[in-house]
């Protein structure tokens, strides 16, 4: 019997295939996890839990986006809006009561979200083209980091907190 990340994985490959329009919904052990391709192709979204009581959502609207949400803790959130062509969304959630959320507007955009520890929030918000942004929060700090990045090439942007 294959286990539930295996059955996870399986589901989402086979919703790729169908069409455009892919709308999956998977509630496990009190986790939700909602993933939604709207009027675009060949986009990626995937979405791992572990742990209870916590969400994600991703929603993408063009072509050639990817998004991963890894959640392993406690009553943890994070979302992932994509609209434009190419973007990638990376959030990572260790711990508990993390809050994060990525937004893309543009095209070739990447956004990278860790969380480790208990009460961090995050955001990042791109529009243009071509910008990178980096949020690493460790420990504890219970203090709430964004980027709001607008970018017309290759921009970089990156905050640790520890």
């Amino acid at each position: 019997m294959a286990s539930a990340k295996h059955q996870q994985r399986r589901m989402l490959q086979a919703c790729l295939f169908f069409s455009s329009l892919t709308l999956s919904l998977w509630v496990l052990a009190n986790d939700l996890a909602t993933t939604s391709e709207l009027g675009g192709s060949h986009s990626v979204a995937v979405i791992e839990q572990s742990g209870a009581y916590n969400s994600a959502m991703i929603v993408q609207h063009g072509n050639g986006n990817a998004s991963l949400i890894d959640q392993s803790g406690v009553l943890n959130e994070a979302g992932v809006d994509q609209y434009g062509n190419g973007n990638t969304a990376y959030t990572l959630q260790e711990g508990a009561l993390h809050e994060a959320s990525i937004l893309q507007h543009g095209q070739y955009h990447d956004a990278l979200i860790i969380q480790q520890g208990v009460g961090q929030s995050a955001s990042i918000q791109q529009t243009g083209i071509g910008g990178s942004a980096t949020l690493l929060q460790q420990a504890s700090s219970q203090i709430p980091a964004s980027i709001t990045q607008y970018s017309r090439g290759h921009m970089r942007v990156q905050v640790i907190q520890q």
